[in-house]
């Protein structure tokens, strides 16, 4: 699977970017964050790495479907039904997003072989 540049959650259709700073990975530039959808502009960032360092496919996966799942509470308001608070959506979506991630990806659903561009023989593996 290639790294998606956008993806449609009930109808709306999020961009997705991918950042080399933490700092810039929050819209307002305030916090050093993994990962951060914003409903507002409709677009999801999530940081890749930094300088010659970049983050596993699965970790960014995970920031990923973890924004996705952030995405689909809103969508479908389960904050407000569901949910106590934001402290309890911040947990229950890292766990969800952890679990589907690896259950995704060790049953062979998606592929990260080739997430940044590179094919996995190019890589050394």
């Amino acid at each position: 699977m290639k790294k998606p540049n956008e993806i449609n959650i009930g109808g709306v259709v999020y961009k997705i970017t991918y950042t080399k700073d933490r700092v810039k990975t929050d819209l307002d530039k305030r916090s050093q964050l993994w990962g951060q959808i914003c409903y507002h502009t409709r677009t999801i960032r999530v940081f890749e790495g930094e300088n010659d360092h970049t983050r596993q496919p699965i970790d960014q996966f995970h920031v990923l479907l973890h924004e996705v799942i952030h995405g689909i509470i809103r969508q479908h308001e389960f904050l407000e039904h569901c949910i106590k608070d934001r402290d309890s959506e911040e947990v229950i979506v890292d766990q969800i997003a952890s679990v589907l991630s690896d259950t995704l990806v060790r049953n062979g659903w998606f592929n990260l072989d080739d997430w940044d561009g590179t094919p996995k023989k190019a890589r050394g593996k």
